[in-house]
């Protein structure tokens, strides 16, 4: 073991089956990208930059499971958003239509992220929360993609 951090997930537990069940899933999953609010990559990951208009859509259509800059969206670097990674759940899209498409309702913008300031142990919706933005800026720069990082969760 390199470093233990501690960690929430969502209210009912594990095992995700659809959207919005309060559920994290379980599996051994890719890291699909890392992001944060910096203008530059703080690791050595795939990355994207999260901006004030950037989501992860949970509404029905050809966007679910897609991350899309949304005009006139403000929250999308809220400071629980700032540092974290996608999870590769159910072939979530970084551009629109590229890539298998995503079943619908079985669950969206799955992430590691970090805690909101003053909610430490906070259930998150179904992702799982680090309580220590400092962890996730120290993981995002230990990761390396040469060496495939999986993240393992209950099995």
């Amino acid at each position: 073991m390199v470093r233990e951090f501690g960690s929430t997930i969502g209210p009912n537990g594990w095992g995700k089956r659809r959207q919005d069940d309060g559920r994290t899933p379980v599996g051994v999953y890719r890291i699909k990208v890392t992001f944060s609010t910096t203008p530059g990559n703080p690791g050595r990951m795939p990355w994207r930059r999260r901006l004030p208009t950037s989501t992860v859509t949970d509404e029905d259509g050809p966007l679910y499971n897609t991350w899309i800059e949304e005009p006139g969206r403000t929250d999308g670097d809220r400071p629980s958003m700032r540092w974290g990674f996608v999870v590769d759940y159910n072939h979530v899209r970084l551009r629109p239509g590229v890539g298998p498409a995503p079943v619908p309702d079985a669950g969206s913008g799955i992430f590691y992220h970090t805690s909101r300031p003053g909610h430490r142990w906070e259930p998150s919706e179904g992702c799982t929360r680090l309580e220590d933005p400092r962890d996730m800026r120290w993981l995002l720069g230990w990761l390396r993609p040469g060496a495939h990082p999986r993240v393992v969760q209950n099995l």
